[in-house]
């Protein structure tokens, strides 16, 4: 991280995942480095991606547990700037009882505060397949494209067309976990890319 502010790459981006009974109290301390280096922390909830579809909600260490532990440390407000359809809700942060602003911190609840009504996000596979969401059963092929005499025009048109069919939502609200609404992908977070 010291070496990628050296280069000039800031800010340096670090996301962690909070797992119960593994790091589930370490917030505060995870953020209290970042704020120290000048890096920019997101946590994520855990989300059921996971290679061995071993997730369970129980295991989860909630948005709202996160703000709650860090509070015993910092005092946070809700950042006043657009989120633009960034999957990270921002926070200001300040020390106990103070008054100036001494970093930020993200959040990002996928599993218990959904924002797909505002996501504009889209992923790219290292096989060059577009997923409209992280959570899609579906990919549209870029590669076969990308590879042939297709045109700039041909491959966005292909990438929006892949983007008009984005689902409304990931079907992981509080009852879909448990219920067959939803359907974990086959794709592991780490072969679909992230």
């Amino acid at each position: 991280m010291a070496a990628a502010q050296a280069a000039g790459l800031s800010p340096v981006k670090l996301n962690a995942v909070l797992m119960r009974g593994v790091n589930d109290r370490e917030a505060p301390e995870l953020l209290r480095w970042a704020l120290d280096h000048d890096c920019s922390l997101r946590f994520i909830e855990q989300m059921p991606l996971d290679a061995d579809h071993g997730w369970t909600r129980t295991n989860m260490v909630t948005a709202a547990e996160i703000r709650e532990d860090l509070s015993e440390h910092f005092d946070l407000s809700a950042d006043q700037d657009p989120r633009n359809g960034a999957p990270a809700e921002k926070m200001l942060v300040r020390e106990r009882g103070g008054t100036e602003v001494i970093g930020t911190v993200g959040i990002i609840a996928s599993v218990t505060e959904p924002f797909c009504a505002d996501c504009t996000r889209t992923r790219i596979t290292a096989e060059g397949r577009v997923r409209s969401c992280l959570f899609s059963h579906h990919e549209t092929d870029l590669m076969q494209l990308l590879r042939s005499e297709a045109t700039d025009q041909d491959i966005a048109q292909r990438w929006r067309a892949a983007m008009w069919v984005k689902p409304r939502a990931h079907g992981m609200d509080h009852a879909g976990l448990d219920s067959e609404d939803y359907v974990q992908p086959d794709r592991s977070m780490s072969a679909i890319g992230g």
